[in-house]
């Protein structure tokens, strides 16, 4: 398959809330800025363009569904602009990373799923603010390199935490209290206000919509990340405003709150405390009676724990929150402000207060301070400016400043560039606030002050809410006129929602305001259980099956059971670290971590050890990989990138801007690349090493508009007042046009040449039917679990499709093959049947792939090394083939036989320069391989042959090829890249009246409406021709030359399974996508196609 590069399209489903879980149209281009640095990127380019694997990331674009807004961009737990290819080939690496091919699929941000996979060479990315899941995949452009190989991701992914914050330890016995009862009571009257103040994320109904509003108050609700610093223990300086919360003063105004307006009010006479945070609010029952971590009391609705100590004479008090910081505060009683935010590690900042004026923040580490600070400027009682301050040299750098109107209010939030946020409001309510690229967002309110429209200069996101207080409802309305309708409760908790379509989506609560149930507008539901710490124990899923999870008393997974019962183990250190992940089957990974907490050592089986080294600041100093030698890394105070030296030596430099923006690096050859940004931080232009410039233009709202590459050519993107993709327009200027539906979701699709393809779509969201522009239809069945499970060309059942309850397809049958499939516990896969034909495999005890059996009687065993790498590959009985490493971890030499090995050279960047094969020590033949700055293969030597030499544009296609002969050979495109110019030619409307034509160095190509080549006709010899014939699913199955045909024939994965001629027909059968297997029979009849369930005949 087409191998995945840089600027490939992806399209598919993010899960979001709407404010249920409801598939989000996800549509984005492969673009990692971390891949052009060595750590953290690729020295491989595919065509001159940087390689795509396993990690690498995307620009993200969002098309909200529903008749909803979306989440502020960026959000925790809501839509982000990144995501990130989660698997590649098994077979096929770069850069030691699995090579990303086309229909792989991507990481993008759900509001349930996994954190993405730790990856060695992407340490640097920030922290995800979701959850991710593979519902997207990477549509690579047609290029002329193959990968194949089944999938894998880059690493083994980590068990994950789920579940909520727990109620803490003891609730059982505190129900049977007094106390217990007037907390209850207590609780119940603050019960809305709590529930306001909930994180929406708890919640699997997203209440804020617009720019945003939250549609349980109609509050304007808004977040920003001023800043970020890396460290052992990240402090994300998280600025947020409530119109809901004027009552409340904060260091920067009325409704703003920082981290340093996190506050605990000590209630003694009334014997409660109040923890009030950004993220919300928590009230606790009682008082600790006396000292100690076991004395503590619960809280709601999150479940914080709260207990005190007394060091020297002085109070302390803790709240423990399960997934976050802990929050220390020093004094006996009333209102008291933050003191520390530290890990379970002892890691963490401490707030000094002069007053009620703070004056700095340090960092410390369970061995003293650090030597970093933040310097506070006051002015007013409001925060002025925040410096960061490396007491070691007394350096001292902008991180944000902020400005003030007349009535005290924040007016502007200033960047370290000096570039400002503003905000506007009246009587202390948010009326708009303004980008630092200038697009302003504005809101309206009604006497209650409630939001009746919210819009977005150039009127985007033109949203009206209609506000329904006798049926306790709120109507949303918009941009395009479609309205939404939402019912709460008498808590303000939302219980309904019907979106345009009439779909209706129900939620359930319990008395914490945790969600219990949820039932879908196609009457799919799932519910959740939750132990006496809140904690999540159970997913009941639509299908019947269940996940099951149980913690220890700090909060950490200790058991996940999943839907067929298997037993996944994870073990904690004291402080919570993890030190094992253990599989069904007893695969353990284990990790070691120093006096800090910091990880020091990783055995994970397939990546072999690991040993990690850190600085002062807890930035990585040290990695070194099993077999692959050590890397050094010099990072500033501020946690950037400034070095890397590699296991060879080579030395690689990084250059920031004030805002910790890349904007150079410089590889060890020194080859230089620049990146320049617009004031909103998405990257405006990309010079190369050759000094050629990429530049990116974006719209008014931050989505990207047009790129235009080296060679002047520019690919548009057109999006509607949502921000929702409605057009790509090509270099050439044609246009590939997307109809929505009033969900948002894909009706229709044009192709370049006024083409139709047209979607249909069921209740649930799920694709139910494809109609191509030869009115081919095509639909789809899905089983309780939301799965595919049938395909149909028309009414004829084309194939199906079976799971367990995993989610692992076990069975696969279509009218040419019948597939099979047997896992392990783990997931490993045990036997793959191929109708009659079977692949039985084998691993190790660290579950590493050591032989595959074929029925047929051959075996191949794999070999790993003390570092789990491959290490000799045996066929039978045969000599094994024995592969050899360098210290950067590199294939250098495969002896290949007794007397013939083959050996490997590489330059500074691991490119490859040579490879020699030797029988008996003496040369057979040689290949040496020279590249340009960017990559690029210009000239091949080989010892027997000669030279090739091959030139590029200014994009990396190539233009030119000579061979050894001194025969040139040179490739024309247009802009887009394309070698065949073709013109439409339209008889009538049938399927068949329309055909598309071009020619090319003497061979006519006929295209049909769908984009299938239907005719090759050489027209230099005597108008010799092939036609060709495709399935409902463009498949080729047929080819016929004069009186010669050929057929073909399909599993229900795509596979070729025969070639039938009127001689013979041979069968094939794979691994995955690499051919593993070919039987010829004599063809005594043309094959027809069998139903399904009749496999006897095969």
């Amino acid at each position: 398959m087409h191998s995945g590069a840089h600027f490939d399209p992806q399209l598919g489903l993010d899960i979001h809330t709407y404010p249920w879980p409801l598939p989000t149209p996800h549509i984005g281009i492969v673009f990692d800025v971390f891949d052009y640095l060595p750590l953290l990127g690729t020295t491989v380019h595919v065509n001159s363009i940087k390689r795509a694997s396993a990690g690498t990331g995307g620009i993200a674009v969002h098309i909200p569904v529903g008749g909803v807004w979306v989440p502020p961009l960026r959000a925790p737990g809501g839509p982000q602009m990144e995501d990130e290819l989660f698997m590649g080939s098994k077979t096929v690496a770069v850069d030691g990373e699995p090579f990303s091919r086309i229909g792989m699929p991507v990481l993008s941000c759900n509001i349930l799923g996994m954190v993405p996979p730790f990856r060695l060479k992407r340490l640097s990315k920030p922290k995800p603010l979701s959850l991710t899941l593979p519902l997207t995949f990477n549509l690579a452009i047609p290029n002329n390199v193959i990968v194949g190989g089944p999938p894998t991701i880059n690493l083994m992914a980590l068990l994950m935490r789920a579940g909520l914050s727990g109620l803490g330890k003891g609730l059982k016995k505190v129900k049977k209290t007094p106390q217990w009862r007037l907390f209850m009571r207590r609780f119940k009257k603050l019960r809305q206000k709590l529930f306001r103040n909930m994180d929406p994320g708890v919640l699997k109904c997203r209440v804020l919509r617009a720019e945003p509003v939250d549609i349980r108050d109609g509050s304007v609700s808004l977040e920003h990340e001023d800043f970020l610093l890396p460290g052992r223990l990240p402090l994300a300086w998280t600025r947020s405003y409530s119109s809901a919360d004027l009552d409340e003063e904060g260091l920067c105004g009325y409704g703003w709150s920082t981290p340093a307006d996190t506050r605990l009010e000590i209630l003694a006479d009334e014997g409660v405390a109040v923890l009030t945070q950004p993220e919300g609010m928590t009230l606790f029952a009682a008082l600790p009676q006396s000292d100690g971590r076991e004395q503590g009391i619960v809280g709601l609705p999150d479940g914080s724990r709260l207990w005190r100590e007394t060091r020297n004479g002085e109070c302390f008090w803790h709240v423990e929150q399960e997934g976050s910081a802990r929050l220390q505060f020093r004094g006996k009683c009333g209102r008291l402000a933050i003191y520390r935010l530290a890990d379970r590690n002892g890691n963490g900042w401490q707030f000094d207060w002069q007053g009620r004026d703070l004056e700095r923040i340090r960092e410390f580490s369970t061995c003293g301070m650090s030597g970093r600070e933040i310097l506070v400027t006051w002015q007013n009682s409001r925060l002025r400016a925040l410096r960061l301050r490396n007491a070691l040299d007394d350096e001292i750098t902008p991180l944000t400043r902020y400005e003030y109107d007349s009535d005290n209010q924040l007016s502007a939030e200033i960047d370290a560039l000096s570039h400002p946020r503003r905000f506007y409001y009246q009587q202390r309510h948010m009326t708009s606030h303004v980008d630092r690229n200038g697009q302003g967002f504005h809101y309206q309110f009604n006497d209650e002050w409630r939001v009746v429209h919210a819009w977005g200069d150039g009127g985007v996101w033109d949203y009206h809410f209609a506000w329904h207080d006798l049926l306790n409802e709120v109507e949303i309305t918009d941009s395009n006129g479609h309205v939404t309708s939402v019912s709460f409760d008498d808590n303000g908790l939302p219980v309904s929602e019907i979106d345009p379509t009439g779909g209706n989506t129900v939620f359930h609560y319990d008395d914490f305001g945790r969600t219990v149930e949820l039932i879908e507008p196609d009457g799919s539901t799932r519910r959740w259980e939750y132990d006496e710490q809140g904690r999540m124990i159970a997913e009941h899923l639509p299908d019947g099956s269940q996940i099951q999870a149980a913690y220890n008393e700090d909060g950490d997974l200790l058991t996940l059971i999943d839907e067929k019962g298997a037993c996944w183990r994870s073990d904690y250190d004291e402080r919570g670290n993890l030190l094992a992940g253990t599989d069904p089957t007893g695969v353990t990974s284990r990790y070691q971590y120093d006096e800090y907490g910091q990880l020091s050592a990783a055995d994970v089986p397939g990546s072999g050890q690991s040993r990690y080294r850190y600085d002062r600041f807890g930035f990585l100093q040290a990695l070194s990989q099993a077999g692959a030698g050590t890397t050094q890394l010099r990072h500033s105070a501020r946690g950037t990138l400034l070095e890397r030296i590699d296991a060879g030596g080579g030395s690689s430099r990084f250059h920031w801007d004030s805002k910790d923006r890349l904007v150079a690096m410089v590889n060890p050859q020194g080859g230089e690349i620049r990146v320049a940004y617009d004031r909103e931080d998405s990257p405006l232009h990309f010079t190369d090493e050759a000094g050629q410039i990429t530049r990116f233009r974006y719209n008014r709202t931050g989505m990207l508009a047009a790129c235009e590459t080296p060679d002047g050519a520019t690919l548009g993107y057109q999006y509607d007042l949502e921000d929702r993709l409605l057009a790509v327009i090509n270099q050439n200027g044609q246009r590939w046009q997307l109809d929505r539906d009033a969900l948002g979701r894909i009706a229709a699709e044009t192709d370049y040449w006024g083409q139709v393809t047209r979607y249909g779509w069921d209740k649930g969201n799920r694709l139910i039917s494809r109609e191509d522009p030869l009115g081919r239809l095509v639909r789809y069945g899905y089983d309780r679990g939301g799965r595919l499970s049938e395909r149909r060309s028309g009414d004829t059942l084309q194939a199906k499709y079976h799971y367990d309850p995993c989610g692992r397809m076990v069975l696969c049958e279509n009218p040419w093959r019948r597939l099979a499939w047997r896992y392990d516990d783990a997931g490993r896969v045990l036997l793959e049947e191929q109708d009659g034909f079977q692949l039985h495999y084998g691993y190790n005890e660290r579950g590493l792939l050591v032989s595959r059996r074929s029925d047929s009687g051959h075996q191949v065993r794999y070999a790993m090394d003390e570092y789990d790498r491959l290490s000799q590959i045996q066929l039978n009985d045969d000599a094994p083939i024995v592969l050899g490493y360098d210290e950067a971890g590199r294939r250098v030499s495969e002896q290949l036989s007794a007397e013939v090995t083959r050996h490997f050279t590489y330059d500074r960047l691991g490119q490859l320069t040579s490879q020699q094969v030797l029988q008996n020590d003496l040369p057979l033949f040689a290949s040496g391989f020279s590249w340009d700055r960017l990559g690029n293969l210009t000239r091949r030597d080989d010892s027997l042959w000669g030279s090739d030499r091959y030139a590029y544009d200014p994009v990396g296609r190539l233009t030119a090829h000579t061979a050894p002969d001194g025969t040139l050979r040179q490739f024309v495109q247009d802009a887009a890249g394309s070698h065949l110019q073709t013109q439409t030619r339209a008889v009538n409307e049938s399927a068949g009246g329309w055909f598309r034509e071009g020619q090319q160095r003497g061979v006519r190509y006929v295209f049909d409406r769908a984009g299938e080549l239907r005719q090759r006709r050489d027209v230099r010899h005597n108008g010799e021709k092939e036609d060709f014939s495709w399935d409902d699913n463009r498949q080729l199955v047929a080819v016929r030359k004069g009186e010669r045909l050929v057929r073909y024939g399909y599993d229900g994965l795509g596979r070729r399974v025969f070639k039938q001629t009127a001689e013979e027909t041979r069968w094939f059968y794979w691994q995955g996508d690499a051919l593993a297997g070919e039987t010829v029979t004599i063809t005594r009849e043309p094959l027809a196609a069998q139903s399904i369930f009749d496999t006897g005949s095969r």
